[in-house]
């Protein structure tokens, strides 16, 4: 009985502590956006951390037969930089391999089967003041979806976004 009693209590004074704190209090510790450092920024969503908001092209390459589009998005507020292929090939269900790879030896890839017109992007890394020598290079490969088999490929050179 008693231990049900301190139950409630803690229950009770839980609820009241969590009440009292602002809504908003946990998003201004955590994420890239709000500190920017390798630790909340490299291998995250720029979408989910909203990094894409004031991002811009820094770099950009077509691959030799123009099925590809290989970009490199950076965003100020986030310190972070990301790669953008877009399929400009036509080609039914290709698989897009996009890819950003540092200097120091970090990278990112993820695969996608974009219909022509569409995109596949990768997650980010921090290249803000903690990493002062890194560079990023962005790399887009096109795959027929069937076989497998590497079609194409663009990528930018390597370049300091910050």
């Amino acid at each position: 009985m008693q231990h049900k009693k301190v139950a409630m209590i803690l229950g009770s004074l839980m609820l009241t502590l969590a009440a009292s704190i602002p809504a908003n209090a946990q998003a201004q510790f955590k994420g890239c956006k709000a500190h920017p450092t390798e630790l909340t920024c490299s291998f995250t969503d720029p979408f989910v951390e909203g990094c894409n908001d004031d991002s811009h092209l820094v770099a950009f390459a077509f691959s030799p037969d123009n099925y590809l589009t290989v970009g490199l998005r950076y965003s100020p507020s986030c310190q972070s930089a990301w790669t953008v292929v877009r399929n400009d090939s036509g080609l039914f269900r290709p698989r897009v391999r996009t890819t950003i790879v540092s200097n120091d030896g970090l990278g990112s890839t993820r695969d996608g089967f974009p219909p022509s017109g569409g995109s596949v992007v990768t997650e980010m890394l921090y290249v803000g003041p903690e990493q002062p020598y890194r560079t990023v290079q962005a790399i887009g490969r096109l795959f027929d979806g069937f076989t497998g088999q590497r079609i194409s490929i663009g990528q930018t050179p390597f370049v300091d976004p910050y």
